[in-house]
């Protein structure tokens, strides 16, 4: 009798086969055995923080400029942020929304004159460095800080045109010369677009003048208000239309092309398929910075250097860690690091910053108190053209 198996075939023994088997079945009863909290039960918090080390941050901003001060935030003070992101009347409208069942803490970001409409939904405070930060659109409710200076400026693609026929003012880009050449986002949803279009019907009309009273210009080589700059030479034809006349003669040079987001509009200038964009200080010099085909204009009639800001939401659940937040963002370092690091204007006075553009005084309290009429107007104009 061969007692040798055969050549390629393993066989375990019945006793071997059992072991296996039981241990297989106690490993498997052991797992059974464990309770794994699910992600959806109250108490499982293993890798929930602690609230008083959260901070619920909804923005506006881009991720390039949220990311590394919001890294340095926590690296510095142990909160953790937690960011919601979008378009400033989306966030601003999230609030809104939310407003009888809080979750943000704060809003970061969105023009001053978008958050002074919102400023019911805002807890009054005042930074420990509101004494070294420019007055000039300073909350009278202490509802927002202010951030950082963003004026608004034209941009113009170098291969397209040239630089004798670039626009230089307000009143050049709606002389019908541009007409469907312009990039602009749509200021129902963008702040920044929203602050351009009130500052050209500031500039241009009469109708939407009437800061005299405070008006000053920032420079040496203007004076005045916007009642002075809507009357000037450059800017006299449209100094007796009404808002709603200008923004359908806007609504002619833009062609009735709205862009979806503000980041579109540089894209556009870039690309060729605009050869102008209305955009931020911010943007252009950046992207001419990457070596993008663009130049930058200031408007000669007068441009807005409007801050964007932050603002605590009413209710907030960590509302100490949103003041300390607030201190942190206008701070000498972030804010020199805003200057050299991402060509925004800083907001503090120990920060020397250029001076040789022709800045209005931009009205906040018409801005707020006519956007939506203003938002109306304009919407209706863009489904009739």
């Amino acid at each position: 009798m061969n007692t040798n198996p055969k050549k390629g075939k393993f066989r375990l023994s019945k006793k071997v086969s059992m072991a296996i088997l039981i241990t297989i079945i106690l490993i498997f009863t052991l797992i059974m055995s464990i309770d794994i909290p699910s992600g959806n039960d109250p108490t499982y918090d293993v890798y929930q923080l602690s609230d008083e080390n959260k901070l619920i941050v909804y923005t506006a901003h881009k991720p390039e400029i949220y990311e590394p001060i919001i890294q340095e935030f926590e690296a510095r003070t142990g909160i953790w942020v937690e960011v919601v992101s979008g378009g400033t009347s989306e966030m601003l409208e999230l609030i809104k929304s939310e407003s009888e069942s809080v979750n943000a803490d704060i809003m970061f970001g969105g023009g001053v004159d978008s958050l002074d409409s919102y400023s019911s939904y805002f807890e009054p405070y005042e930074s420990a460095n509101s004494y070294i930060l420019d007055d000039s659109y300073a909350s009278k409710t202490s509802a927002y800080t202010v951030f950082s200076s963003l004026p608004t400026v034209f941009i113009y693609n170098t291969k397209l045109i040239n630089y004798n026929e670039r626009p230089k003012s307000w009143s050049k880009l709606l002389s019908g010369s541009y007409n469907g050449e312009i990039a602009f986002a749509d200021p129902c949803t963008s702040g920044s677009s929203y602050t351009a279009m009130m500052t050209m019907l500031q500039v241009l009309s009469d109708d939407l003048s009437g800061t005299s009273d405070n008006a000053s210009s920032s420079s040496d080589n203007t004076s005045g208000s916007s009642n002075n700059l809507s009357s000037n030479s450059s800017s006299g034809s449209f100094s007796d239309m009404t808002y709603d006349e200008l923004l359908s003669l806007f609504m002619e040079a833009l062609d009735g092309d709205i862009l979806e987001s503000s980041s579109d509009v540089v894209t556009e200038v870039i690309a060729g398929r605009k050869t102008i964009g209305i955009t931020t200080e911010e943007v252009a010099r950046k992207n001419i910075a990457l070596g993008a085909n663009i130049e930058m204009v200031y408007p000669s009639d007068g441009t807005a250097a409007l801050p964007d800001g932050c603002a605590i939401v009413k209710g907030a659940k960590h509302i100490d860690n949103a003041k300390t937040f607030i201190d942190f963002v206008t701070n000498l370092q972030v804010q020199t690091y805003l200057s050299q690091y991402q060509y925004r204007r800083s907001v503090r006075q120990d920060i020397e910053a250029e001076s040789d553009i022709n800045v209005i005084i931009y009205d906040i309290d018409k801005a707020g108190l006519l956007r939506s009429d203003i938002l109306d107007s304009f919407t209706k104009i863009k489904e009739s053209y």
